[in-house]
């Protein structure tokens, strides 16, 4: 029993110390940051840091209401705040100055870096995030056209918190395949291996515009090509698809009418930011960043608007389902080479012309121009990064060292020199899945149709015959062929 009693103190002794409860934070007692945004600072060396924190009876209130309409509260659901510091971990703690609550970072799903300090290098703030406890490495990077400060100030109409919109273009990013997320961990490994150089999404602010009645909006197809080759749509009043910067719309040109009215600032993924090393040194295009996507195998999503033959009768749009890349270093008489393989694979949602795709020989002209418009965009892309900006985004450098790591080791460190004048052999393969009808499409015409009108009970149309027989006056018209006439069935 004497033995028993010591044991039994110091077990007693121990429940005091191991409380669970000893390092507790109550949530009422926390202020949650949505997103968070690093610019440079005024003055060399310094850094201006931007908190999104939620303020929870507003967000609630907020979130519960419709995007369009009176969100019920005239308070903002968010509170932003800036604070300058000598370092990162200086400006963090400078917030508990301006607010009751200790900031919490686990939720914040988003960083923006700002351009500035991008083109300065970012070394120095992925080191700071991790090695935060709370920072997740799922957050997702982006630089900003211009400042971090901004874009978290922004104002959209959808969601009222700008971190959750941005999150919600990182969800839906896909369905325009123009731009690819990086997580704080995939850009930390890009780095640390320095085989492959960093591209991060390129965020921008714009003016929603509502035009005045009559006015037709402008359009932009997703893909942002055209039939002979993929030529890039233009996104804004610059020549190479690249929006001018401030993120302003396009220039109203004169006769148009009144001009349109500004309803807000609203987020947009505009291409990519190209890094070499820690710096950013450029920007993708909409094209060029899909061209980047197609040699990385990170195409899964977009439109690529092809005609199927030279002249018109129109174009097609084709959706892309699924694309796979794979890169191959040759040697050839002692010279090194990098061959692109790029297999794509698709559906026609969009007929734009009376194309009858149940000829095989349409399918496999459209395959064909399709994979031409696909190497345009990966022609770009080249001629951007390899020649004008000297980084291997592509990851060509990974490639050579997977397959012949004897001669990377000897390579490695004039491949800044190699790399530009590396000859690469792009081969793309296009296969058309489904084409989503069962029988001739339908028939396209500028004139407008016919008036009917009703004689001795039967209907007939302006200039026709009273002998002949309505069937026959539809179908000389071009009228939809039976789909029983070839075999088929009604859909």
């Amino acid at each position: 029993m004497k033995k028993l009693f010591p044991l039994t103190a110091a077990l007693a002794l121990a429940s005091l110390l191991l409380a669970g409860c000893w390092d507790r934070r109550e949530i009422n007692d926390l202020a949650f940051v949505m997103a968070l945004g690093i610019d440079k600072g005024s003055r060399p060396g310094t850094f201006i840091f931007t908190a999104q924190v939620a303020v929870p009876s507003e967000f609630a209130a907020s979130r519960g209401q419709g995007g369009g309409g009176d969100r019920g509260s005239p308070l903002p659901p968010v509170w932003i705040t800036s604070v300058e510091g000598e370092s990162l971990m200086d400006a963090r703690r400078r917030l508990a100055e301006w607010g009751p609550r200790r900031d919490y970072y686990a939720h914040a799903e988003v960083v923006v870096l700002g351009e500035e300090l991008a083109r300065q290098g970012i070394a120095e703030v992925l080191d700071f995030l991790q090695r935060h406890p709370e920072v997740r490495r799922t957050s997702h990077l982006f630089v900003a056209e211009g400042t971090a400060q901004s874009i978290l100030q922004a104002h959209p109409r959808l969601d009222p918190i700008p971190g959750m919109a941005v999150r919600s273009l990182v969800r839906w990013s896909p369905l325009a395949g123009t731009a690819q997320p990086v997580t704080l961990q995939e850009a930390l490994c890009m780095l640390f291996t320095g085989r492959t150089q960093l591209v991060l999404p390129r965020l921008a602010l714009t003016t929603a515009l509502e035009q005045p009645p009559g006015q037709a909006k402008p359009t932009d197809a997703q893909g942002g090509n055209t039939s002979e080759g993929g030529a890039n749509t233009s996104e804004g009043s610059s020549s190479d698809g690249r929006r001018e910067k401030g993120g302003k719309g396009p220039a109203k040109e004169a006769g148009e009418g009144a001009p349109p009215k500004p309803h807000g600032s609203e987020l947009r993924l505009m291409g990519g930011a190209v890094f070499k090393g820690d710096r950013l040194v450029g920007w993708l295009d909409r094209r060029e960043t899909r061209g980047y996507m197609w040699i990385r195998g990170q195409k899964h999503g977009g439109i690529t608007i092809v005609s199927p033959t030279p002249a018109p009768p129109g174009r097609a749009s084709i959706e892309i389902i699924r694309g796979r890349a794979r890169l191959v270093p040759e040697l050839v008489s002692g010279r090194l080479r990098m061959r692109v393989q790029v297999k794509e694979e698709g559906n026609v949602v969009e007929s734009m012309a009376p194309l009858d795709f149940t000829k095989a020989e349409l399918v496999r002209s459209l395959e064909r121009r399709t994979a031409t418009a696909i190497r345009g965009e990966i022609m770009a892309a080249l001629q951007r990064a390899q020649k004008e900006y000297r980084s291997d985004i592509f990851g060509f450098g990974a490639a050579v060292y997977r397959r012949y790591p004897g001669l990377w080791r000897q390579i490695e460190q004039d491949w800044d020199r190699i790399y530009p004048d590396l000859e690469v052999v792009v081969e793309v393969t296009s296969r058309i899945r489904r084409t989503m009808q069962t029988y001739q499409g339908l028939p396209l015409s500028s004139s407008p149709p016919q008036p009917e009108q009703r004689q001795g009970g039967q209907t007939q149309r302006e200039g026709q015959k009273s002998g002949s027989s309505p069937h026959q006056g539809r179908s000389g018209q071009g009228g939809i062929s039976s789909p029983s006439a070839r075999g088929g069935t009604r859909p």
